[in-house]
């Protein structure tokens, strides 16, 4: 298997200072049969950067879970920086994390006292959030057959793990023709379906028998359940919408390392 290449160069973008939007969707949750919750997902490039932000709710029988995450790489997909959020039942989780060079600055506060680490995290570390577009960074990204050995920070707590991901196959989801990437990070395997162009469609972990089916419409993924708009304003900057995946930007190929 060949390690993905050290030194990531994507093309430049010439966006507007507002950003790009690179895909942006809503989903329902389900565990098992049982729809529990909804999220919304946000990506976008502006201002010399990557952005994500991602939101997700569910109702007791999903464990009364709150969870926002904001991250920001650089073109290459080196980390800058990210904030991440939880809340599951009484228990309440916030981790702030900067990068410089190949250090890592973590505060870990779990409401009632706050912790800071330093660690040195290796060369070609990114953030787990924007694996999609590493590989979609790669020569030949999201073929069928293509595997990817990765290192990258788990945001919830801030450790850097190893992973692996594999292009298995073609399949059509909600009518689109979809990329199979099964991927196995943090000790868990899980697979999802996206379009060759990085529209997510749907992510469904075995395991925990936990699936997110991108919704029809925000309509559609919210209903029977509460949305607090003035708190996704904050975090999004603007109310999601549904926006497909922008054709263009496309990363440039760059070389692996084996």
């Amino acid at each position: 298997m060949k390690r993905l290449g050290l030194g990531l160069i994507l093309s430049l973008f010439s966006y507007t200072a507002s950003g790009k939007v690179l895909f942006e969707g809503w989903f329902d949750v389900y565990l098992g049969a049982k729809k529990v919750g909804y999220s919304v997902q946000r990506y976008e490039f502006g201002d010399g950067k990557f952005k994500a932000v991602t939101y997700l709710k569910t109702n007791a029988e999903g464990g009364n879970i709150t969870e926002s995450l904001k991250a920001f790489s650089a073109p290459d997909l080196k980390p800058i920086s990210y904030s991440y959020t939880s809340k599951a039942g009484d228990a309440v989780k916030l981790v702030d994390a900067t990068f410089k060079g190949e250090s890592m600055t973590l505060k870990i506060n779990d409401g009632k006292a706050e912790k800071k680490e330093a660690k040195k995290i290796k060369k070609g570390t990114f953030l787990s959030t924007f694996l999609l577009y590493l590989m979609m960074s790669q020569e030949n990204g999201l073929s069928v057959g293509k595997n990817y050995a990765y290192y990258a920070i788990a945001e919830e707590d801030g450790t850097t793990q190893n992973g692996k991901a594999l292009v298995s196959g073609k399949e059509k989801v909600k009518g689109k023709e979809a990329l199979k990437v099964l991927n196995e990070f943090k000790g868990d395997r899980f697979f999802s379906f996206v379009t060759p162009t990085g529209e997510f469609l749907l992510t469904r972990n075995p395991t925990n028998n936990i699936e997110m089916r991108r919704a029809d419409s925000q309509e559609a993924a919210t209903k029977d359940f509460t949305v607090d708009k003035s708190s996704l304003k904050l975090l999004f900057g603007t109310l999601p919408g549904d926006q497909a995946t922008a054709p263009e930007p496309k990363p440039a190929p760059t070389e692996e390392k084996k």
